[in-house]
């Protein structure tokens, strides 16, 4: 028999309600607290059951998650802090897997200033710098497609190759 999440009461799995027999199984609240046929609705959780997700303190008032500003902002900063890691850990596996430096001038000072350049745009699925949802497998395949260029070299790159579509010089005129 379920159990009303609310109450903590069990209740049937199937009853009769205007000659019909409904299942209930699937409900999480039994009919006292969640009755039949009203749709659904939020069930208002007592106040003395809601605390703050960061710190554990009691929850006064419309607050719905943290008790304070300073709660709310230190819990989004390490969250924040866990994905720039996170972020951080997986560029320096890719960055590790294509050599560890500028493919064309050897540089390998800031893994910050490393950048993956797509050999060939129309093979590109997706940008590596947007990840983030990705499996990894889906990225280090995707990696496979590109060369590890610093910033300087892939600037140099997209500006030779936007000259050549343009047919003008990329020399600068003084």
């Amino acid at each position: 028999m379920p159990v009303c999440k609310k109450c903590g009461n069990e209740f049937p799995n199937r009853v009769v309600i205007e000659e019909k027999t409904r299942n209930l199984c699937n409900r999480s609240y039994c009919l006292e607290c969640a009755p039949f046929g009203e749709g659904r609705r939020v069930l208002v959780i007592p106040d003395n059951d809601r605390v703050c997700i960061h710190c554990g303190k009691k929850l006064e008032g419309f607050k719905k998650k943290y008790c304070s500003k300073e709660c709310f902002r230190d819990h989004d900063t390490r969250r924040y802090m866990k994905r720039l890691q996170r972020i951080h850990r997986n560029k320096q596996k890719l960055v590790d897997l294509k050599g560890g430096k500028c493919h064309l001038c050897g540089y390998d000072k800031f893994i910050g200033s490393l950048e993956f350049h797509h050999r060939d745009a129309s093979d590109k699925e997706f940008r590596l710098s947007l990840a983030r949802v990705k499996r990894l497998e889906d990225v280090y395949l995707e990696a496979e497609k590109c060369d590890l260029v610093c910033a300087n070299c892939h600037r140099e790159i997209h500006l030779k190759h936007h000259y050549q579509e343009n047919g003008r010089s990329n020399t600068s005129s003084s």
